[in-house]
């Protein structure tokens, strides 16, 4: 999972960072017309030639790169939009593994600080203290090399021993849910923009045609 998670991350970035390759241009087209459009006014009032001469050639000189510019734009848009359609299709499906996955990892991490609590408290029974341990009552004690009779299982591992095993656990239940619930919050916000974004582009396409 974490594998296919660093790939769709990948996928992700890569369209946010051609989002805001294509909202640059887009603002750079926007100042090149408006340029243009102020030239082409002025022509209408200036009387001096030299300025006509200027104006013209600063026209001339700015329409070629308004066509390559707003063609790239609507090529992005048009790219963008497709990628991002994909993109949220596999969202949804993610949004829901993430959620179901997040609900387990947290039903871990609060069973781990139950666990804690308890062995703070030791009132651990015989099989959280096998749980925590990570092996068998009877394997520990026969590793002492003793006899695994009821007397000596309360004495197979030291209180302080209990309590770092499952402070390490605790810690590592709560990152697992923590890496789980940014990640949903992060798919959750991405979905967001790519949907106001298509509908930008619906408007911004509309405007260039």
């Amino acid at each position: 999972m974490d594998e296919a998670i660093k790939k769709h991350n990948i996928v992700e970035r890569k369209i946010k960072f051609d989002i805001v390759r294509k909202n640059t241009l887009r603002k750079q087209l926007t100042r090149d017309i408006s340029k243009v459009v102020r030239w082409a006014e002025s022509l209408n009032t200036v009387k001096n030639r030299r300025k006509r001469k200027r104006y013209v050639k600063n026209i001339e000189r700015y329409v070629p790169g308004i066509t390559k510019t707003k063609k790239t734009v609507l090529e992005l848009i048009d790219d963008l939009n497709t990628r991002m359609k994909d993109e949220l299709k596999y969202s949804e499906n993610e949004i829901a593994d993430l959620q179901e996955t997040y609900k387990k990892e947290y039903e871990e991490m609060v069973n781990a600080r139950k666990m804690f609590i308890k062995a703070k408290n030791g009132s651990l029974n015989e099989q959280e203290i096998e749980e925590i341990a990570g092996k068998s009552v009877e394997e520990m004690v026969m590793q002492k090399g003793e006899t695994p009779d009821s007397g000596e299982k309360e004495m197979v591992i030291p209180k302080e021993e209990l309590l770092v095993k499952a402070r390490k656990r605790l810690k590592m239940e709560s990152k697992d849910a923590e890496k789980v619930n940014n990640e949903l919050e992060s798919e959750e916000k991405d979905k967001i923009l790519f949907q106001n974004e298509i509908k930008r582009m619906a408007l911004e396409k509309k405007i260039l045609s």
